[in-house]
């Protein structure tokens, strides 16, 4: 244990000495749950507890950005882990907040677990608690809307998609008048989303939720809107959905990540406790892209530093 906490102090002491107004830390993570088992903790063990082991790295960094698979929606914790409905009390917000988390993605195959309103309900949560999204909204407009974070005078991107949903893609987008999520299939659209939100900013970040499970490689279609996205005026992809890490690369200087997998999750199947900190470092002289990988595991529903780190 004091070995893991020294680790921390470590990595959050360098990275401060190390850190010049030239250069963004951008850190990236994948899917935060805090339904089921996450939540029974949460009330066990208080807000804090899902990311109190990496919430110095992340804190760290200019800006922390994950995905955030629940919605957020009455007073109840959704059961057992047969049970793929993940719902958690709305005050529970806090534990994204408390852990050095600044945006998430909400476009994903989950979002409507709660039905419409508890996609309302789920970004004016996260919203209270000082988190951004992207990906959603209560309209069409708002769900494909870009968010820009302004850090060290460098206006930071966001847009994200879900390529899956639950209940198909064309019930679950959303409309001029209907909540729902952003979607990936048209891409065309895509383009222009992406060229636009790259006018409006130095460096675009666009997130995606697309892949198979469990599969440790990325698919076609994956590949397929990664490097669409890239030529459309990207600058950083990542992706989340299959649960497990798939490859992190880099192409003609700029960085892929085609899944981090869970992060806060209460699966601990070794392939899918495994998981990491992407840190992307930007110079914003150069605008070269640098990527350090931190790995870490789950226990207990928690992402800790893998010892060896």
């Amino acid at each position: 244990m004091f070995r893991k906490m020294l680790l921390v102090l470590l990595l959050f002491a360098s990275s401060t000495l190390n850190s010049n107004a030239t250069e963004l830390k951008l850190a990236f993570v994948g899917d935060i749950l805090l339904a089921r088992q996450v939540g029974r903790n949460i009330v066990s063990s208080g807000t804090d507890y899902p990311l109190a082991k990496v919430a110095p790295i992340l804190k760290s960094a200019d800006i922390a950005f994950g995905n955030f698979e629940c919605t957020l929606s009455g007073q109840h914790i959704t059961g057992s882990n047969k049970q793929l409905v993940f719902r958690a009390p709305a005050k529970f917000a806090a534990a994204v907040a408390s852990g050095g988390i600044d945006i998430v993605s909400l476009a994903n195959n989950h979002l409507l677990d709660a039905g419409r309103n508890g996609i309302i309900s789920t970004i004016k949560s996260l919203e209270s608690a000082g988190i951004k999204t992207v990906g959603a909204g209560r309209n069409l407009s708002e769900a494909y809307t870009y968010r820009i974070i302004v850090t060290k005078e460098v206006k930071v991107g966001f847009l994200a998609f879900t390529d899956i949903a639950n209940i198909g893609l064309a019930k679950a987008k959303a409309l001029p008048n209907r909540p729902g999520v952003a979607i990936a299939s048209n891409l065309d659209h895509l383009k222009d989303c992406i060229t636009s939100a790259k006018k409006r900013c130095d460096l675009l970040v666009v997130s995606f939720h697309f892949g198979n499970e469990y599969q440790k490689q990325p698919s076609k279609r994956q590949r397929l809107l990664a490097h669409f996205a890239l030529s459309s005026g990207a600058d950083i992809i990542i992706g989340h959905h299959p649960h497990v890490l798939q490859p992190v690369v880099q192409l003609n200087g700029k960085t892929i990540a085609y899944s981090l997998g869970n992060f806060v999750f209460d699966n601990h199947r070794p392939s899918r406790a495994r998981t990491e900190i992407l840190i992307v470092n930007y110079d914003t002289i150069t605008r070269r892209q640098t990527i350090q990988i931190i790995p870490c595991y789950i226990r207990h529903c928690q992402p800790q530093l893998l010892a060896r780190f």
